[in-house]
């Protein structure tokens, strides 16, 4: 099980790039206060939890206060192992997972080596799609590049 911070962060990014919806990041909410003693819990999770009708900039305020420490890049590896393990169940979603990927380096503002691994891969198969490649080895580089993190990912909600 990953750290508060990490789960709010994965939450963070997730719905940032609409990966998870606003209901998504409630449900975490609501599951962290039935599964955690209540002395654990920090106000901003109670604040998720009501926020049916806030906007997403007060959430994800909410969601970066959180307290606690994470590994750098460990919410964004979580969420390509997501991504790896939707991808397997659900080929035809790849398209859709790219968008993802793209959506996910760019909320990030920090070029980093995940960024420089990412955009090639992602441009790669737009190029192929238009005729410049192998769409079929451009899919299989990301397939096989969002198996490195299959492990990172427990389950949807970051946890």
């Amino acid at each position: 099980m990953h750290t508060l911070k990490t789960q709010a962060e994965v939450q963070s990014y997730g719905y940032q790039i609409s990966y998870y919806t606003h209901d998504d990041v409630i449900r975490w909410a609501d599951h962290i206060i039935e599964t955690c003693p209540i002395i654990e819990i920090p106000r901003q999770i109670y604040d998720i939890s009501l926020s049916k009708n806030k906007k997403i900039e007060r959430v994800l305020e909410w969601l970066e206060d959180i307290p606690g420490e994470t590994e750098e890049n460990l919410p964004r590896k979580i969420l390509l192992g997501h991504f790896y393990h939707e991808v397997t169940k659900e080929p035809a979603k790849l398209k859709e997972i790219i968008s993802l990927m793209d959506r996910l380096v760019a909320v990030n503002t920090q070029y980093d080596e995940l960024t420089f691994e990412v955009i090639p891969l992602t441009d790669g198969y737009g190029l192929a799609e238009d005729i410049y490649g192998d769409i079929d080895r451009a899919a299989q580089a990301i397939i096989d590049f969002l198996a490195g993190f299959k492990d990172y990912a427990t389950c949807k909600d970051g946890s």
